[in-house]
């Protein structure tokens, strides 16, 4: 649901920004206010202050966008990482 905005070269690179990215992602003033929208289409940015860590894949509707948060909010958290 959501992609990153930059690429990481390394696997340190990674982790350091997915440690970033779920403890952004606990906070609802990481999405951003109001949610990016586009013809009809939504995003949500996900930011670590000024910093854009990802953001969604494109949304129908404003109620979309809510849910999308407040998944992200109640489970990101609690996701497993697989370094692959």
């Amino acid at each position: 649901m959501y992609k990153a905005s930059e690429m990481s070269t390394t696997r340190a690179q990674v982790d350091d920004t997915i440690r970033t990215l779920v403890n952004a992602m606990r906070e609802r003033k990481s999405y951003g206010k109001p949610p990016q929208k586009l013809q009809g289409t939504h995003w949500i940015q996900v930011k670590s202050g000024e910093h854009l860590l990802c953001e969604s894949v494109g949304l129908i509707s404003q109620s979309e966008v809510d849910e999308l948060i407040n998944e992200s909010i109640a489970k990101v958290p609690y996701c497993k990482y697989d370094r692959g």
